[in-house]
């Protein structure tokens, strides 16, 4: 009666239950990456922008001298 209990083994994932996992995985890191890119994208345009007024100031400047 001194039996040892061997383990169960693990049944495998099945195809659907990986194609779930990857979609879940996917939607997590566009729901992470798209707000940060989407806040790079305003800061680069405001970057642009500033660059653009620099550059008018520079030629202004450079015409009144």
């Amino acid at each position: 009666m001194n039996e040892e209990k061997l383990p169960q083994p693990v049944e495998p994932i099945s195809w659907m239950g990986r194609v779930v996992i990857y979609a879940a995985l996917l939607l997590v890191l566009l729901v992470a990456f798209v707000p940060m890119w989407v806040e790079f994208r305003e800061w680069s345009s405001s970057v642009s922008q500033a660059d653009y007024y620099l550059s008018v100031a520079r030629i202004a400047y450079d015409q009144e001298v």
